[in-house]
């Protein structure tokens, strides 16, 4: 029973028609074979018969009258034909075997030794190799379209040798050389002196990489072209196999205009970090000319706290202290602004009244309101707790930033906050916080504006009335830092209701420090020290002085880093607060000079200097210590830190 296989079409040519019929009868022998035999008594017959018709196979006897079988290959070859031919001969000779093969038979049988299964073997063979053959050949021909067509250049060398043996039209191009040119120089020649090559690796390093790699090698590299020009390129290698050969092939792309950009956003970075730096060196002096004289404030309202004075007055000067610590926390977070925006600003995480903390901030602001004849509401769910675990100052100024806008575009009616609870999960709770204005509104346009760095609806509200824009933006960042979100729902003419949500903990009642000042005449004064403060500012001298003497030490003034050398020469100091900023000589300046003096007379242990100035960034910070100096304090001074650091001189 055949195979339901097609056909296979096969022409014999063979001039002795009894060996026609044995071919045929072996053929007929394997039932396995599905064949249609044709018969050709002459070279010229069977040409006639190819010319009309198509064969899978031609089985061709060897010697034909007095011609033989390599003609009839010969001129179908020149036909243009490409069916695989089987040489059949009646003896075995060596000279015949080589030519048979190159002239690029299929097979080559001894009749005598032919049988069926060896006939059908052979045959089947000679159709698979000739089908494997034009597949290759295929495959080749596109290989060799892409090759030529392909947009980036690509050069292929010998794996050994090094040797470019082949190159398209688009190396040519960017190297400025003829495929001629190109082909036969060695690799190295192509690329500039002053780039690594091959990722930093020899020519046989780099071959071993793409034999144990499973994927190509991409590396950037410096070429030449025809002119000795640097041209800056990527190139991907791979091996691939060409005619049995293993060769290297190098897809080029040119990437001088990336490395343009690459440039200029260095450039742009180097610009940007600039611009950084100077932000930073801004607001450091920023934070020192607004720290001055908020020193003033804050020093001279606590030593007022020590005198008599009556409930109304006492009340008075409450809400001036409440209001410079909060306007310090303030300078503080304009300070840290580049931390929030870095997503390295630290957040505190302290058990404080939450009732109180928001009382505090209502009462503060009521002087605003008053004056402008609108009320300030403030409403607590009953499911409200008292104290939780979490950043107060942070809190404290999302909440300012919000009413104090509230009130700034409200001219008439109310603000109202709300506090809320929305969930409780465990130790955690999420707090929601809205507040509610009869104010101007903001359109829908406006709004898309909100929350961005520098950035205020109108423009005239600059004008009329201030703010730097950086308010909402903060307030934003510091929600979500707390791990809630912030948001708006505002119509233009019908006022606006902000809200914000925050993620805290369950705190417990935080122990009562009570006030620091308050407690000043209640200090024990333990070991007296002879202090010199080196401060230009009269007041911070004032306010330095009066706290110091009130601890119960001596103090002398000196009111630049020149006189603070002069003083210390003359006199001897348990330990110098030294400011930074002065005229004639600066705290660090002042510094080194002491410090010079004290290595020149061999003083084994050197005077404490502790910086107190108002610049608290990082750098200022390291640039102290690298001074000379032993440690810091930041202006406004907290009692506490102060005591603290007179503490270490006992």
């Amino acid at each position: 029973m055949r195979t339901l296989e097609n056909s296979i079409k096969i022409l014999l040519i063979e001039d002795d028609e009894e060996d026609f019929i044995i071919t045929k009868d072996i053929l007929t022998e394997n039932k396995n074979i599905n064949y249609t035999l044709s018969w050709a008594s002459s070279i010229e017959n069977a040409l006639e018969m190819i010319q009309k018709n198509k064969y899978d196979v031609f089985l061709v006897d060897y010697i034909l009258g007095t011609r033989n079988g390599f003609d009839f290959i010969d001129k179908v070859s020149k036909l243009g034909v490409n069916t695989p031919s089987i040489l059949l001969t009646g003896m075995d000779n060596f000279e015949t075997d080589n030519k048979a093969l190159e002239q690029g038979v299929a097979d080559y049988l001894v009749k005598n030794e032919i049988t069926s299964s060896l006939l059908s073997r052979s045959i089947r063979y000679a159709i698979e190799r000739k089908r494997i053959e034009a597949t290759l050949k295929d495959r080749e021909e596109r290989f060799r379209n892409l090759f030529e067509g392909a947009p980036d250049a690509i050069l292929l060398a010998d794996t050994v040798t090094g040797i470019i043996i082949d190159a398209n039209p688009a190396a040519e191009n960017l190297l400025e050389r003829n495929k001629n040119q190109l082909i036969g120089t060695h690799q190295s020649k192509l690329h500039s002196i002053d780039n690594n090559k091959f990722g930093g690796l020899t020519f046989t390093e780099f071959v071993n990489n793409l034999k144990n790699s499973i994927n190509p090698i991409k590396v950037e590299t410096i070429l030449l072209n025809s002119k000795g020009e640097n041209i800056p390129v990527e190139m991907t290698s791979s091996l691939i196999i060409i005619d049995g050969r293993s060769v290297i092939q190098g897809i080029i792309r040119n990437i001088t205009e990336r490395k343009k950009f690459e440039a200029e956003l260095i450039k742009a970075k180097d610009i940007a970090e600039s611009a950084t730096k100077s932000k930073s060196r801004f607001l450091a002096n920023m934070s020192h000319e607004i720290r001055t004289p908020m020193n003033g404030i804050i020093g001279m309202a606590n030593i007022l706290k020590t005198t008599k004075l009556n409930s109304e007055q006492q009340d008075h000067l409450n809400l001036i202290s409440i209001s410079a610590n909060n306007l310090l926390a303030i300078i503080n977070d304009i300070l840290d602004l580049s931390k929030i925006e870095s997503d390295q600003l630290t957040m505190e995480n302290i058990d404080f009244d939450l009732i109180e903390n928001i009382n505090d901030i209502i009462k503060i602001l009521q002087i605003k309101t008053n004056e402008k004849g609108i009320d300030l509401k403030i409403n607590y769910t009953n499911n409200i707790p008292q104290f939780i675990k979490g950043d107060p100052v942070r809190l404290n100024q999302i909440i300012l930033n919000l009413i104090n806008n509230a009130i700034k575009f409200t001219e008439k009616g109310s603000v109202e906050v709300f506090v809320s609870k929305i969930s409780e999960n465990t130790n955690k709770i999420k707090l929601h916080f809205k507040i509610i204005d009869t104010g101007i509104g903001i359109s829908k346009e406006g709004q898309k504006k909100l929350f961005k760095e520098f950035s205020q609806v109108y423009s005239y509200t600059t004008r009329k009335h201030g703010g730097t824009g950086l308010g909402l933006a903060i307030s934003k960042k510091l929600s979500e830092k707390m791990n809630g979100e912030i948001g708006v729902e505002s119509e233009l003419g019908k006022g606006s209701t902000f809200w914000f949500t925050v993620e805290v903990e369950i705190g417990s009642s935080p122990e009562k420090l009570g006030s620091e000042i308050s407690e000043l005449n209640n200090i024990e004064v333990g070991k007296s020290l002879k202090i010199l403060i080196d401060e230009d500012n009269l007041i911070n001298q004032k306010v330095a002085k009066m706290t110091l003497e009130k601890l119960g030490h001596i103090v002398d003034l000196a009111e630049n880093g020149e006189i603070a050398v002069e003083k210390f020469l003359a006199n001897e100091y348990d330990i110098i607060l030294m400011d930074v900023q002065m005229p004639v000589m600066n705290g660090i300046d002042a510094t080194r000079q002491i410090r010079k003096i004290e290595e020149a007379i061999n003083k084994s242990k050197g005077i404490r200097i502790v910086a107190m100035t108002a610049n608290v960034m990082k750098q200022d910070k390291e640039e102290y210590l690298a001074s000379g100096m032993d440690d810091f304090v930041s202006k406004p001074f907290k009692i506490n830190e102060l005591i603290n650091i007179l503490e270490k001189n006992k």
